[in-house]
């Protein structure tokens, strides 16, 4: 049988902070590739990327020659939207692990610090 270390508060709390981000970033990828995909249906074809989509997003909303209908447009500037509390997610969680992870060194269960390197 396996045994498993028991984790410190810190460091649940700093895997949260991971998962979280993790799951940010994969919410972003699929917004992105399904945004992507549909505004290929309208013809409307761009690289990929995140930064890319975020450079064209804006110019195909206010387009009015491109062929988006308005309801399409309604959708697309919800998802833009979307997009952008997605990255204010992952900008904060980054933040917060920068801070976190320069103030926090591992403790080992028997209260002393940790060396760096040593999991």
């Amino acid at each position: 049988m396996r045994f498993v270390a028991v984790k410190m508060p810190a460091q649940q709390d700093i895997q949260a902070l991971h998962r979280l981000r993790q799951g940010c970033i994969a919410d972003r990828t699929a917004l992105c590739n399904r945004l992507r995909g549909l505004l290929g249906e309208y013809g409307l074809v761009m690289p990929k990327g995140v930064k890319v989509l975020r450079r064209c997003l804006p110019a195909f909303l206010e387009d009015a020659e491109n062929g988006l209908s308005d309801f399409f447009r309604r959708l697309l500037a919800q998802d833009y939207r979307r997009l952008q509390e997605l990255d204010a997610h992952i900008d904060e969680y980054t933040r917060e692990l920068v801070t976190t992870t320069s103030e926090t060194r591992p403790v080992s269960v028997h209260g002393r610090v940790a060396p760096l390197g040593k999991d």
